[in-house]
């Protein structure tokens, strides 16, 4: 029998969430501008966005859930 003594959750903060959105939005800008300048290939651009988008998406709606009273995602999956 298993039993769970803790509590193992781990929550990320605003600022935290924050920073991850601030960073992959960063980077898909500049892979995005790098790309269309021809300093790295065009398909070498869209795979760093492809990777840096959702990781945009789900912590600029954690940093918004964080930020509401009722700890609801707002404008995610609804």
């Amino acid at each position: 029998m298993i039993r769970k003594t803790e509590n193992t959750e781990k929550k990320i903060s605003k600022g935290q969430a924050s920073a991850a959105a601030f960073t992959a939005a960063l980077i898909c800008i500049l892979a995005s501008v790098l790309a269309f300048t021809g300093h790295i290939d065009g398909w070498l651009g869209a795979a760093i966005v492809i990777v840096a988008f959702p990781i945009f998406v789900i912590s600029l709606a954690v940093a918004l859930r964080e930020s509401t009273k009722d700890g609801d995602y707002p404008f995610v999956g609804y």
